[in-house]
């Protein structure tokens, strides 16, 4: 998509390019979602190289977006689910570390402003850039604990809370998979 409009962008000398990945985009480590979490770091991987190609084009702006609605629907963050039933934390403290998911409008809201702003990172909810800094600095088997004591499940990246969710979920892993 990108190839088929940035020229345009580079021609007109300015243009907007946003690409959506989810948290699993910078937080990699779940078991069973490797390819799902390849798939999301390759968004964000290929935003910062694009960003490092086009420094010369500074009309040209890039916004990286990582959030849970990207999900498939019976998952966490999906219409007519509540993302925050995954979360061990009690509601308090996830609002109060920006952990609280937020609603697929109020998600919309952010990623829009965050756009409008020309941020060129956008985390939903704002609360998991700090598990992106963590994820980063922690040596992995610290960063799966920190991950299984915030998260019910340890196999999904959201926390799957639906049977047709599970059910997908197998569907998605056994459909990526390299075997």
């Amino acid at each position: 998509m990108t190839r088929a409009f940035l020229p345009s962008m580079i021609d007109r000398g300015s243009g907007h390019v946003a690409a959506i990945s989810s948290p699993s985009g910078f937080i990699g480590n779940f078991v069973k979602f490797s390819s799902f979490s390849a798939s999301q770091h390759a968004v964000v991987g290929a935003m910062s190289a694009l960003a490092s190609e086009l420094e010369t084009y500074p009309g040209i702006r890039l916004c990286t977006v990582c959030c849970p609605i990207v999900m498939v629907a019976g998952s966490a963050g999906a219409v007519g689910s509540d993302a925050n039933e995954g979360l061990r934390l009690p509601q308090v403290l996830r609002r109060l570390l920006g952990l609280q998911v937020p609603t697929l409008r109020e998600q919309a809201a952010v990623i829009v402003d965050g756009i409008r702003s020309d941020k060129e990172f956008v985390v939903v909810p704002r609360g998991f850039a700090l598990l992106q800094v963590l994820e980063q600095l922690l040596p992995q088997k610290l960063s799966k604990f920190a991950r299984e004591v915030l998260l019910r499940e340890k196999a999904s990246p959201l926390a799957v809370t639906s049977a047709a969710g599970a059910a997908l979920t197998g569907r998605v892993t056994n459909g990526n998979s390299c075997h």
